[in-house]
């Protein structure tokens, strides 16, 4: 359930908290907010039993006007927002076909099935929240800056594999069971100790204030009431219920705010005076949207990069330092799609930077141009793609520069277009892969069944070298046990040919290693005849007589789907000494090799007949180093 949605993930932060506890605040005006935040605005009365709410200026809650929205409350301390319109976009109709993709992209998820288990959880649906609001002040930011700077330094994130070598292993203090290998140690079983001088170790970061305004006529009770482990607590400010990490609070009969229990002691209500205010402004009806305060972030990266620092940041900081806020939003109804604003420090500030966007905007459709023959071939796909690359703008008004990304006809279509690529490269890749996982698999078989017998399978016998050779079963068959098909195995009468009443009854069961044909037909071979390393009537050569080395030497390969044959039929691709290619039929371009040591690879049709030769040859005395 929580892949399933970024919504869901957030509601969850306010019944369980973030980071362990929750939050959530919503408004209890309609659905419809206003055009412009209103500065110092007094706070909204809280449910008719809970205590008078009492803001910072101690104004009594019953003079405050019952209009407010959550924007009204956002701290004036913010320096970045992420803003949320649940409802709005789960009522769009693109939204179905939006689950529809979630689902198939992901089968363990069952859309339904999460929408009603996160209604049960959070005492309301999804599609009940009018709109959520996360915010973060400049100690937050610093702490998660300071944790993102700590894995960079590791060189990896956590959990994805060994430390970097230049890394300060020895700053970190080894996890609990204390038998950890320095040497070999992941990010997961170390704690810091020690960060950077001056900066001390990365702290876990608080909590962010969460405001969530429901849609009209929804009880609010529900989702105190689904606080798990939750005391009730009286504020000065009201009656809320205490979590792990901090206090879910109501203020109307429609809205939610959740944070550490200092900052609720008093209500924020300065939002019209923070660095974002008019960022908010702007992004207040759209489905989704994220401002930053960059005069703080640029702050927080300063002091994070401490007396050495990164010229990459450097570079970015060059940038950023021109930049007073900057904003990304999105909404799928509007004519604009998507809007990222920028406001700059002053006029010539804004012309600058948007030569050096234009710039960048303008490689980048060229570098799309060269590329487009890349995507997928699905008109509708590329059309609405090339659309939304092609129509992208930047203008600049005063000190604020806005990308604008129109919604293109037809984008409405989108995600059942990506639902249909998606299944179109879902076959390309089974295409690809599938076929190489198989002879892998068939490659780790062979060497199983040579370690056990000492030699490779005969191309055709029944298992035993004096017995029927020339006249048993292919050496497919004998891999069976070897490819968790012993059952199989044990069900073929060894001591009758392949195509014997009995054994004639078990081609429908081939393996699927051996591909999917209803009919039990294979086009995977070895080559037989000649030189090769499978003679009919003979048995099967060792590995130590492959004189040539295993690397270099052919042992299966994956031929044209003409030349497809029973399974179970002993024998092979008959080698040609004059057309090598010839027995491999209908391959097009290239086609897929197994080799004598395990390994496989692509061999283009283009290669030299004479170095084809002597791959397939095991002891020609002219090794050739393919790969």
């Amino acid at each position: 359930m929580r892949r399933l949605t970024l919504l869901m993930l957030l509601m969850m932060c306010l019944v369980h908290g973030c980071g362990g506890g929750g939050d959530n605040v919503a408004e209890n005006d309609s659905p419809e907010q206003p055009e412009k935040i209103e500065a110092n605005a007094a706070p909204a009365p809280s449910q008719e039993e809970a205590e008078p709410l009492t803001p910072s200026t101690e104004t009594p809650v019953a003079d405050a006007p019952s209009t407010g929205t959550i924007f009204d409350r956002v701290p004036a301390d913010t320096a970045a927002i992420i803003s949320i319109r649940p409802s709005k976009a789960m009522n769009n109709p693109m939204f179905p076909a939006i689950l529809e993709l979630i689902t198939d992209s992901n089968p363990q998820v069952n859309s339904e099935e999460a929408l009603a288990d996160f209604e049960k959880s959070v005492g309301v649906a999804p599609e009940q929240v009018e709109q959520i609001l996360i915010c973060f002040d400049g100690e937050i930011l610093t702490a998660a800056g300071a944790m993102g700077m700590m894995f960079l330094q590791m060189g990896m994130g956590p959990g994805m594999g060994q430390l970097d070598p230049a890394f300060p292993a020895e700053e970190f203090a080894v996890a609990a069971n204390g038998q950890v290998d320095l040497d070999r140690a992941t990010s997961d079983e170390l704690t810091p100790v020690a960060f950077q001088p001056g900066i001390g170790p990365p702290q876990t970061p608080p909590p962010p204030v969460i405001l969530v305004q429901l849609v009209p006529d929804v009880d609010i009770q529900n989702i105190l009431d689904s606080v798990p482990e939750g005391e009730p607590i009286d504020l000065q400010t009201g009656k809320g219920v205490k979590t792990a990490d901090g206090v879910v609070l109501p203020l109307s009969d429609s809205q939610l705010i959740f944070g550490p229990q200092i900052d609720l002691e008093t209500v924020p209500t300065d939002a019209g005076t923070g660095p974002i205010s008019a960022a908010l402004t702007r992004m207040q009806k759209q489905d989704i949207g994220i401002a930053l305060d960059m005069q703080t972030v640029t702050k927080v990266i300063g002091e994070l990069q401490g007396d050495q620092p990164n010229p990459m940041i450097g570079m970015a900081m060059t940038f950023l330092q021109q930049v007073k806020t900057a904003s990304i939003a999105s909404d799928l109804e509007d004519s604009q799609l998507l809007q990222a604003k920028i406001d700059a420090i002053n006029a010539d500030s804004a012309q600058g930077l948007q030569s050096m966007l234009n710039s960048y905007l303008a490689m980048g459709k060229q570098q799309f141009e060269k590329s487009k023959s890349q995507l997928p071939e699905h008109d509708e796909f590329r059309t609405l793609v090339s659309a939304l690359v092609d129509q992208a703008a930047i203008s600049t008004e005063g000190t604020l520069i806005t990308v604008n990304v129109p919604r293109p006809e037809g984008f409405e279509n989108l995600p059942n277009a990506i639902q249909q690529v998606a299944e179109m490269e879902r076959k390309k890749a089974e295409e690809i892969y599938v076929p190489r996982n198989n002879m892998k698999q068939i490659g780790l078989a062979f060497h199983n069944y040579h370690d056990v017998y000492k030699s490779l399978p005969a191309a055709d016998s029944n298992g035993v070298a004096e017995k029927l050779q020339g006249k048993g079963l292919s050496w497919r068959v004998h891999l069976l046990p070897f490819l968790e098909q012993a059952p199989l195995y044990e069900q073929f009468h060894l001591d009758e040919p392949w195509d014997s009443e009995h054994n004639k009854t078990l081609i429908q069961e081939m393996p699927a290693a051996f591909g999917t044909n209803p009919d039990g037909k294979t086009s995977i071979h070895a080559f037989t005849g000649g030189r090769t390393l499978f003679q009919e009537g003979e048995p099967g050569l060792g590995l130590r007589d492959i004189t040539d080395g295993t690397s270099n030497t052919i042992l299966a390969v994956k031929a044209g789907d003409d030349t497809a044959e029973i399974w179970t039929k002993p024998g092979g691709l008959e080698y040609n000494e004059e057309e090598p290619f010839a027995p491999l039929g209908d391959i097009g371009d290239q086609f897929l090799a197994l080799f004598c040591d395990g390994s496989i690879t692509d061999i283009p049709k283009s290669l030299d007949p004479a170095e084809f030769r002597r791959l397939i040859d095991p002891r020609d005395g002219e090794p050739v180093n393919f790969r």
